[in-house]
């Protein structure tokens, strides 16, 4: 039962990667091919800012919630994500990263 937790989260991983991925190489190619002005380019920018800081603040809730599992643990955050802690918090944690980063 406890190593369902790992493979649901690998297998969630690699989904929202590889479905990800397709996209962005679609409307990349689709870009390239079509071609088109932009409009509207201030409201994209909204959308990239608040999309920013609601990832931001899950970000800062996961974090959170780390730490204070690595504390009752007597771990660095470090130690606890790198030993295997729970494994749903610290792809919370990677995946919110990778969306504040822009990657």
């Amino acid at each position: 039962r406890h190593t369902q937790r790992y493979v649901f989260s690998l297998i969630s991983g690699c989904g929202i990667f590889f479905i990800g991925g397709v996209v962005s190489v679609y409307h990349g190619i689709q870009g390239v091919v079509v071609g088109h002005v932009v409009e509207h380019f201030s409201v994209g920018l909204a959308v990239l800012a608040l999309s920013f800081l609601i990832e931001g603040y899950s970000l800062r809730v996961a974090y959170a919630e780390i730490s204070e599992e690595a504390h009752r643990l007597n771990k660095q955050v470090r130690e606890y994500v790198l030993s295997g802690g729970d494994p749903m918090n610290v792809a919370v944690l990677f995946e919110d990263s990778a969306a504040v980063l822009g990657a």
